[in-house]
């Protein structure tokens, strides 16, 4: 059987399927062989569409929300890996085979909020590229992918490995000739800093990493979808907020709105981007536009049946106490942010409220609101 490397395996059937063709006119007929290798390949192709229909029916469960926020969702994804091209890895001969089944587990694991699973599989395909490095070249943009989805699963989990895969990603950007990957490259290795820091904030070079990532993103704007952009900016907004800089956190929020508004958002973006936005407003003494904000959001959520108790109770607080908190004495306001952390922390006891602090951690921000209230 030949080795294809490329693993381009319609084009390599299209290719049998002339050769076959021709074998009528060659003296030293091999048809039986071409036929084992069309078999063979096909079996291949096939499952390759396979796992490209499963990422779809994964997106499809999760178009609403970017976890596993209900138990339905959850059943469907758990239906979803019976299908026996996902029960077990053996696909030990295929590259792409082996990184699209390591994948579907990253994404699974990831939606359920268990990194340290989730890890596990980013980690897997992470070794296979490095153990593989011919695939760099072959496969750019998969390769690209692996790196991000490692370097996100590093910072989220807690686990090593961090800086030696964002210098393999930075080294993989130099040798990209065409504009296209090395463009996709610099948007992820960017974001993956972000999403770095905001997960783990002590550090001394924070503002560095959001400046380069602010002017990565300003000058190459034109070059990503709206969706991507605003990907790119909620996090980017969220390390401002993190740096206590809410003018420029304020700012990038609004250009969200102002102008990359998309009926695309997922629900959870939608509300999550929202309410970090009234509370931004609240920090920069805005309140009547985190009123009006807040209560769009709650009528977007009673449109669209959204019944989670983590956002009705932080919008019930944002309308009702927030907007007179500060006029109360520093004893009050603590009791109200304590009572607040108190209920919340009763709602995290559920896993599928739990994943909300994948969005930002709001038990950091009430934490300094009474740190503030007590000075």
């Amino acid at each position: 059987m030949r080795v294809i490397k490329s693993e381009n395996y319609l084009e390599l059937l299209t290719l049998l399927e002339k050769e076959l063709i021709l074998q009528k006119y060659n003296n030293e007929r091999n048809s039986q062989l071409i036929i084992e290798e069309l078999i063979y390949y096909s079996n291949k192709y096939s499952t390759q569409q396979s796992f490209e229909s499963a990422k779809e029916k994964f997106r499809n469960i999760l178009d609403q929300n970017m976890f596993s926020r209900t138990e339905a969702q959850q059943k469907q994804i758990e239906e979803l890996f019976k299908d026996k091209i996902l029960r077990k890895n053996t696909y030990s001969n295929s590259f792409l085979l082996s990184v699209q089944y390591n994948t579907l587990y990253y994404w699974k694991f990831g939606s359920e909020n268990d990194w340290a699973k989730a890890h596990k599989y980013a980690l897997k395909n992470y070794k296979l590229i490095l153990e593989n490095p011919e695939k760099f070249k072959l496969f750019p943009e998969i390769s690209i992918q692996i790196l991000y989805n490692y370097l996100n699963a590093t910072s989220i989990a807690g686990k090593g490995g961090y800086v030696s895969a964002s210098k393999k990603l930075s080294e993989l950007i130099v040798l990209q000739d065409k504009k296209r990957f090395k463009q996709d490259g610099l948007f992820y290795l960017n974001l993956s800093k972000l999403i770095h820091l905001n997960r783990n904030r002590a550090s001394n070079t924070g503002i560095k990493v959001v400046l380069e990532a602010e002017s990565f993103i300003d000058q190459n704007k034109q070059s990503f979808s709206v969706i991507r952009l605003n990907n790119f900016y909620f996090d980017l907004a969220k390390s401002y907020f993190y740096l206590n800089d809410y003018r420029k956190a304020f700012k990038i929020f609004n250009e969200i709105y102002q102008k990359f508004y998309t009926k695309d958002y997922t629900v959870d973006f939608y509300i999550h981007s929202r309410i970090l936005f009234a509370l931004t407003c609240f920090e920069i003494g805005e309140l009547d536009l985190m009123i009006s904000t807040a209560n769009s959001v709650t009528e977007f959520m009673k449109r669209n049946t959204v019944f989670f108790r983590f956002e009705k109770k932080t919008l019930r607080f944002i309308l009702r106490d927030l907007p007179t908190i500060q006029e109360k004495s520093k004893q009050e306001r603590v009791k109200k942010f304590e009572k607040l952390r108190a209920e919340l922390n009763s709602i995290f006891e559920s896993g599928f409220e739990r994943k909300v602090l994948n969005y930002f951690d709001y038990n950091h921000w009430i934490d300094v609101q009474i740190a503030r209230s007590s000075l």
